[in-house]
């Protein structure tokens, strides 16, 4: 499910897509700049990505069963 979100509520296993149209999972994130509001992604094969604004992430939802 596509969901934009700031980058305080991003979870390592979301998956950020990219104009190649591979999306690739946050593998871990710290939190950086002033207040720590901003956040850098380590993610698989590419550089960190620092962000501070929202971004569309995809991330897997589960049904709870009965």
């Amino acid at each position: 499910m596509a969901i934009d979100l700031l980058p305080w509520e991003l979870r390592v296993g979301d998956v950020v897509p990219f104009d190649d149209h591979i999306g690739r999972p946050i593998a871990d994130i710290h939190a950086v700049g002033p207040g720590h509001r901003a956040r850098r992604l380590i993610l698989a094969g590419l550089p960190p990505l620092t962000t501070r604004r929202k971004l569309r992430i995809y991330r897997a939802t589960q049904r709870l069963s009965d």
